[in-house]
């Protein structure tokens, strides 16, 4: 980030301090500074396997910059650990998709870190497929993977709390 952008966002940060502060805002999710605006790409993924010495997905063809799919959940989990970041919750990538923050160049569900069930088997939720539907309604075990299962990253640590909606001044 430059000085300029960095000074840019240090001023957004603090006027939506003094506006929760003073109680003209409520907290809410900042999407766009949380979750990638897109999916992990294949060939970002493929570049992470190969640094660590594994095997890539193996992935159906896609046009060049299609996203990393055929990644089970611990895998979408390491790759995001291993950049600092994490998977989002289901909670995060809902607002995020409803805010119309995250960009969908393909057809994919996406893993987040959110038990399905109750954690009931180890089930994790996928939000998806694209900014029409915004649910996170399909549950799957951790370890599998298919050519419609890809994920995003966010942040390591929400930069504001998480509330349901903004509240207007």
């Amino acid at each position: 980030m430059n000085p300029r952008s960095w000074s840019r966002a240090a001023v957004a940060a603090l006027a939506l301090t003094w506006l929760v502060l003073t109680g003209f805002a409520t907290p809410t999710l900042a999407a766009s500074a949380r979750l990638d605006r897109t999916p992990v790409s294949a060939a970002e993924y493929e570049a992470f396997a190969l640094k660590k010495g594994e095997r890539p997905a193996s992935r159906p063809l896609t046009p060049k910059g299609g996203p990393a799919v055929n990644i089970d959940w611990h895998q979408a989990s390491a790759y995001c650990k291993a950049g600092g970041k994490r998977l989002p919750s289901a909670q995060e990538w809902i607002a995020a998709c409803e805010a119309r923050e995250l960009d969908f160049p393909w057809w994919t569900w996406e893993w987040t870190s959110t038990d399905a069930k109750g954690g009931e088997a180890g089930f994790k939720l996928l939000c998806g497929p694209g900014a029409d539907t915004c649910a996170c309604t399909h549950a799957y075990h951790p370890t599998w993977s298919n050519e419609v299962k890809g994920f995003r990253c966010a942040r390591p640590q929400p930069s504001v709390m998480l509330r349901d909606r903004v509240v207007a001044p």
